[in-house]
């Protein structure tokens, strides 16, 4: 994300000196406005090709995709000190957020990551609305972390730094297993994608039965020494704990894990990130993946499945 100052934002009005700044700081301001930027254009075709660039039979995977899913929302992580305080701040900014439902999903990622009890930690949701140059609305879905004693040290430092749960998402709307575990298949196989766990949270959107989610992320070197993420999430109301709890179980491929963040504890006294150390260990893991890519390639065309190339990335590797 290029770092930029106040500037205007994608609602048409300036994003500081509106009151917020006592609630929201400027760097989630201007990660907030990364986010929506996009968000206000997109249709779920266009969301699907991005995510697949580089991908043999990406149209013939958009279509297939987008036959079963339409683009939800695009997402992101802040850190507040007191919830209703952010809410405000987030309508004068031009968006309209809804009532705050507590996140299981996200707060057990994070307990999971920094090593501490999920009950240490005080994480909540809202689904803001926003218009888009249709003039439909679209969806931020903003995870808040509370800012307490016992949040552990560098963590809201290291989710801003590599934007840990950003990611696009599209929604199910007719889910039934089938579909749900022929997606999981698609995702993984062809797209390239890994694993990156889900849940279900029984709190958001409890009417519909609550929502379940999986989420996917493909790492992509993006030219020398660097790495693109791609995050997506695929969510579907109702409880699905069984297909999620697989998925969940799945061992995954997530960006801390590849990328070997450092997971600081609390009060370990630990110093912050060493993030020219992480671009380094995540590229070399990106080039390992794309090794075992092209190693299934071979056997796959020596077994005589697919057709040809449809297993490689643009450099010739599964990325």
């Amino acid at each position: 994300m290029t770092d930029t100052s106040t500037g205007t934002g994608p609602w048409g009005g300036i994003l500081t000196g509106r009151g917020s700044g006592s609630a929201l700081d400027q760097v989630d301001i201007r990660r907030i406005e990364a986010v929506c930027a996009p968000l206000r254009s997109l249709n779920t075709e266009g969301l699907l090709t991005g995510l697949l660039e580089g991908i043999d039979g990406a149209a013939e995977l958009v279509a297939l995709v987008a036959r079963y899913c339409v683009l939800d929302h695009a997402a992101l992580l802040i850190a507040v000190d007191d919830f209703d305080a952010a809410l405000t701040a987030l309508a004068s900014l031009g968006i309209a957020p809804s009532a705050l439902v507590p996140s299981v999903i996200v707060r057990a990622r994070l307990s999971e990551r920094y090593g501490v009890r999920p009950d240490q930690l005080d994480v909540r949701l809202t689904h803001a609305s926003l218009r888009s140059d249709a003039g439909a609305d679209r969806t931020v879905e903003i995870f808040m972390v509370r800012r307490t004693p016992e949040l552990p040290p560098g963590l809201v430092e290291q989710e801003r730094a590599f934007e840990l749960e950003r990611h696009f998402a599209m929604r199910l709307p007719e889910p039934n297993p089938i579909v749900i575990e022929g997606l999981r298949w698609l995702l993984r196989t062809r797209a390239e994608f890994h694993w990156d766990g889900g849940g279900y949270n029984p709190h958001d959107r409890a009417a519909a039965g609550g929502t379940s989610v999986l989420y996917f992320l493909r790492l992509i070197p993006d030219g020398p020494g660097k790495i693109r993420r791609e995050r997506l999430e695929v969510k579907f109301f109702g409880d699905y704990s069984t297909i999620t709890s697989t998925h969940t179980n799945t061992p995954p491929a997530g960006a801390d894990l590849l990328l070997d963040l450092p997971r600081p504890r609390a009060g370990d006294g630990r110093p912050g990130v060493d993030a020219a150390a992480v671009v380094r260990t995540g590229w070399y893991a990106v080039r390992g993946m794309a090794e075992a890519g092209r190693i299934a390639a071979g056997r796959c065309r020596l077994l005589g499945r697919g057709r040809g190339g449809s297993w490689r990335g643009r450099d010739g590797g599964s990325t």
